[in-house]
């Protein structure tokens, strides 16, 4: 526990994790926020990290950086039970992060996949504006609530074509 106390304030004290170094430590967060923060002005990051970035309460200001600088370009989130990778445990959930530092405004957002083949499948896939992710989230700017593809694809699809006219 004081170990894990003293590498937090470590972290907090460096000045090196303006986002990350605070509240809980989980160090997938720290290696995210030195390599976007390493990153070229053209560059992109593509990580495979626990899928609390989105959802978790510690990892709001990390994500909220992000979301800000328009830096998202795609969350893809997963189940293990099909065991993509062997050695992890089934019922751990993971993303897969893709970020750059050319601002974009929407990101592609995959919610609930089970295996690798079906980010190829148009239905389990969506494009998302910050905005847009508002509409679904209890918390803002958050993957927080419901997935957006948790309702099925066309009732995702319709909420958000009706967005347009609000």
């Amino acid at each position: 526990m004081r170990q894990n106390d003293g590498e937090r304030q470590f972290a907090a004290a460096s000045g090196k994790y303006p986002t990350a170094g605070r509240g809980r430590l989980n160090y997938y967060k720290l290696f995210v926020e030195m390599n976007w923060d390493g990153l070229a002005s053209v560059g992109h990051l593509g990580m495979v990290i626990p899928s609390g970035l989105t959802t978790n309460t510690y990892e709001r200001p990390l994500w909220h950086r992000f979301i800000e600088t328009a830096g998202v370009r795609a969350v893809f989130d997963f189940e293990n039970r099909r065991r993509i990778s062997p050695a992890i445990d089934g019922r751990t959930k993971f993303s897969l992060f893709v970020a750059s530092r050319r601002p974009t405004h929407k990101m592609r957002v995959g919610c609930w996949l089970l295996d690798v083949a079906e980010l190829a499948e148009a239905h389990r896939i969506v494009e998302l504006t910050p905005n847009e992710l508002d509409l679904f989230r209890t918390y803002p700017r958050t993957c927080f609530g419901p997935s957006p593809l948790e309702a099925g694809s066309r009732e995702t699809r319709e909420k958000l074509r009706f967005s347009k006219y609000i």
